[in-house]
């Protein structure tokens, strides 16, 4: 008799609960309180442990299809099967996203995402390792593991984000990434923005400044440029960017500007195509290079009934330093799915510097009292179902 192959697990998004990766944000100096899933949390007021909670995250609620993050702890969590802790990954190559969201109580502090960050194949069946070996664009639980993000919505009152975030070899640009974290240290004051540019030679440009300071040795040692191999992680990313000429007074659409990916029709009050004292609907779409296998571009629409729409695209390659990132994410296109609350006392890059909303008690409520809604979080038509869960 022939033995029966078992086919892979189908992912069942009718019962999905949540992975902690982290509360609060290790970098924001936010309250006492940092607690983080990695072994290898090194940031501020690190080594505190989960104490055996390494799947408990306090700060978020969900029923059915809703799941709220509150301002209390500012979790940061992986979407995961709740029978298998099987990790809920995004295909970019055949997959969009969509949702519908409440950012009305997230004033110019506060950031409510929706993003995904790559995953390596090993821990993809395992969301508690997963959440250990967390990794993304900007050191997000201070562990130095960095690789691929792509954000599907960074959103407040004032601003709303989508941002490509590849890892590239610099050195070697025709060389696809490797598919694995990289760790990254701030080099020496004198090799601060250095690059090698199309001719070869290592020369200073502060606009490369975001650009370097991956695999390139550590701060204690002047960097060997012949031998080291210098990947890098975009941490600025490129972006589509919707808010307000009221938050970004400089906002303009004209292609060339600096905010030309922009859209100057978003904020609160009906003045704006889209309110965000009111929910909202996001979709992101991806331009999949089969070929290359890379992503191209990518899309976002923001929908706020007949009529209220504001759509626009994006190449991953532009970058505005002028470094074009060649599979700057994992060949087969798959990243895991996150949900955080957080804030940052600047937050200006989201918000705008004029956005005047403010968490103050009073207009809007007080930090610990704020909640983000995000429901109806479809993968091409499949709905998500959450596995109930009471606010911890």
């Amino acid at each position: 008799s022939m033995l029966a192959i078992a086919s892979p697990a189908v992912f069942d998004y009718s019962a999905v609960t949540m992975e902690c990766v982290s509360e609060h944000n290790w970098n924001q100096d936010q309250e006492n309180t940092y607690r983080s899933a990695s072994p290898y949390f090194v940031g501020s007021k690190g080594n505190i442990s989960w104490a055996g909670q390494t799947s408990t995250c306090r700060g978020w609620s969900s029923n059915d299809t809703s799941l709220t993050m509150y301002g209390t702890f500012q979790p940061r969590l992986f979407f995961k099967d709740s029978n298998t802790e099987e990790v809920l990954m995004i295909d970019m190559t055949k997959d969009s996203v969509s949702w519908t969201q409440d950012v009305s109580q997230l004033g110019k502090t506060f950031n409510g995402a929706l993003y995904t960050s790559w995953v390596s194949p090993a821990q993809r069946d395992d969301a508690p390792e997963a959440a250990k070996y967390y990794c993304d664009a900007n050191d997000g639980t201070g562990n130095n593991l960095w690789c691929p993000e792509m954000d599907l919505g960074e959103a407040n009152r004032c601003g709303l984000r989508t941002t490509s975030h590849p890892v590239t070899d610099i050195i070697h640009p025709e060389a696809p990434w490797e598919g694995k974290a990289v760790n990254c240290f701030f080099p020496l004051a004198e090799d601060v923005a250095m690059y090698k540019n199309e001719a070869g030679t290592w020369v200073k440009d502060a606009d490369h400044t975001n650009l370097v300071y991956c695999g390139l040795g550590t701060t204690a040692n002047a960097i060997n440029y012949t031998t080291k191999t210098q990947s890098w992680v975009d941490h600025f990313g490129n972006a589509m960017y919707a808010t307000s000429k009221k938050a970004v007074s400089s906002c303009s659409t004209a292609p060339g500007s600096p905010t030309s990916f922009a859209s100057c029709d978003y904020g609160p009050g009906s003045d704006y195509i889209i309110d965000t004292s009111k929910p909202y609907q996001v979709e992101v779409t991806f331009d999949w290079n089969d070929a290359k296998q890379t992503l191209d571009s990518f899309k976002f629409f923001l929908t706020q009934g007949a009529g209220h729409t504001i759509m626009y695209s994006r190449y991953v390659g532009n970058n505005p330093a002028g470094v074009n990132p060649v599979g700057g994410f994992g060949k087969d296109g798959k990243m895991g799915l996150l949900a955080q609350l957080w804030t940052s006392p600047d937050m200006s890059w989201l918000s705008g510097k004029d956005c005047a909303e403010t968490n103050d008690g009073h207009s809007l409520p007080a930090v610990k009292d704020v909640s983000y809604t995000i429901w109806d979080i479809r993968i091409n038509s499949d709905l998500i179902h959450f596995t109930k869960t009471d606010k911890m």
